[in-house]
């Protein structure tokens, strides 16, 4: 049963640190998440993960544009 919390709460954790990440981090550390993510997502599809990572980079110059 305490593994079930464990678990649990190391996912909250995570969560909280995915969602907030753009209010306290930098414009590389974004954008290296997203770069994450996006393989996580489209681990089998070359091309999804293509696009979704150019839509990563998008957002990082815009970043750092600001």
């Amino acid at each position: 049963m305490k593994t079930i919390k464990y678990a649990a709460s190391a996912l909250a954790v995570f969560v909280v640190i995915v969602f907030t990440a753009p209010l306290w981090g930098g414009c590389n550390f974004n954008s290296n998440l997203c770069h994450s993510w996006c393989e996580l997502r489209h681990f089998n599809s070359g091309f999804n993960e293509a696009t979704c990572k150019a839509s990563c980079l998008t957002d990082k110059l815009s970043c750092m544009a600001k």
